[in-house]
């Protein structure tokens, strides 16, 4: 909160404009008035979120990628080497250098779609009891020194799996998770959702990514550095034969928001795995 009055007040200054002084001072008063009501997370639980609802410097920070002797930083990732030997051209003077010691300034982030699909590993077990296919889904973060997704609120995962017979017919769900409901065309299928939902406080609508009015997390299902997920799916398998597909997605931003407004955000294939299992040999 200290940050956000910081700016205020220069925002006051620079613009230098006596309406938008006025309304800054606004701003701040009824800050002032409410402070006590503003529910922030506990720093001693939840640093990470105590820290940042939008930036992912706090996640890093909180991970083993921080460890100055082990780990790595932000720039290793985002602005590796790319084969240049000059910081500037060299008809302008500039000198050799060794390529490795130059990084790229391409600044690397959600629209890499190389750099994303190097960021998770996805692990999937079948098992076969009584007519029952059992399939455990680990999803673990190995590429990434933040959670997965980071930064803007409207990134998510979705993660998908599918059970079929040989004739193609999906076969019934039994337990498990399903995709959440803001999922979109996937939602209620097995599978789970990776986002961090945020709730606006006056309207109580969620997910919203209006993070530049109050609002809270609803709920943080984000894959940590190094971390995994581990979620388990049953189906009613009569057949021999089944093939198992599963798959996790990236999208830039929830789909009935992009809806709303005709964005066209797409969406990356992350991971995936389909296997076709004997039942008998599994038994």
């Amino acid at each position: 909160m200290q940050q956000e009055y910081i700016f205020l007040a220069w925002l006051k200054k620079a613009i230098g404009k006596d309406r938008a002084s006025g309304f800054v001072n606004g701003i701040l008063r009824q800050i002032c008035r409410q402070k006590d009501q503003i529910n922030f997370p506990d720093p001693e639980k939840d640093r990470v979120h105590y820290l940042s609802v939008y930036y992912s410097y706090p996640e890093w920070l909180d991970s083993p990628y921080s460890d100055p002797t082990h780990g790595q930083t932000c720039q290793d990732c985002h602005m590796p080497p790319n084969g240049e030997s000059h910081f500037a051209l060299p008809d302008q003077g500039g000198l050799p250098h060794p390529p490795e010691l130059i990084p790229s300034h391409f600044q690397l982030g959600a629209a890499s779609q190389s750099l994303l699909q190097n960021t998770l590993e996805l692990d999937v077990l079948v098992e076969s009891v009584s007519g029952r296919l059992d399939v455990t889904v680990t999803v673990t973060n190995t590429g990434a020194g933040h959670h997965v997704p980071t930064d803007h609120p409207g990134r998510h995962l979705l993660l998908v799996v599918s059970a079929e017979d040989v004739e193609g017919q999906a076969l019934t769900q039994l337990a498990g998770s399903t995709v959440p409901e803001w999922g979109g065309a996937v939602a209620g299928m097995p599978g789970a959702g990776f986002a961090k939902v945020l709730r606006d406080v006056d309207t109580g609508q969620a997910p919203v990514i209006s993070y530049w009015r109050q609002a809270l997390i609803e709920s943080d299902t984000r894959i940590a550095a190094m971390e995994s997920d581990v979620s388990k799916y049953s189906f009613q398998a009569d057949d021999t034969v089944a093939t198992v597909s599963v798959r996790v997605y990236f999208r830039r931003l929830f789909e009935l928001i992009a809806d709303r407004y005709e964005w066209d955000t797409g969406e990356v294939l992350m991971e995936e795995r389909i296997l076709t299992v004997d039942l008998s040999d599994l038994t």
